[in-house]
């Protein structure tokens, strides 16, 4: 599946998802049975929230540089890869 513009737009919601499930598990002590798929997934959905946020403030105090523009891009893309690879492994489509 490739990404769309649509994906992009979401991929906020779908990483609030994957944090909230991992929270939800962690906190019902369920954090042993998490698989390292799903680790891996999350880990890749606070990298991509951690570098949108950096890249938010820095672009409204003007001081955006290309480096955390492009990792912003590049986290972004990494977690809607994954996040639609674990979704078709499990006969899913991300909601």
């Amino acid at each position: 599946m490739s990404t769309t513009e649509g994906d992009e737009k979401r991929a906020d919601e779908w990483a609030q998802n994957v944090v909230d499930a991992w929270g939800a598990n962690v906190t019902a002590g369920n954090a042993a049975l998490l698989t390292e798929e799903f680790q891996s997934l999350f880990k890749l959905a606070c990298r991509y929230r951690d570098a949108k946020s950096v890249a938010e403030n820095h672009r409204q105090f003007n001081v955006l540089t290309q480096r955390e523009a492009a990792e912003e891009d590049r986290t972004l893309r990494e977690f809607l890869k994954e996040y639609e690879a674990f979704h078709q492994r499990h006969g899913r489509s991300p909601q």
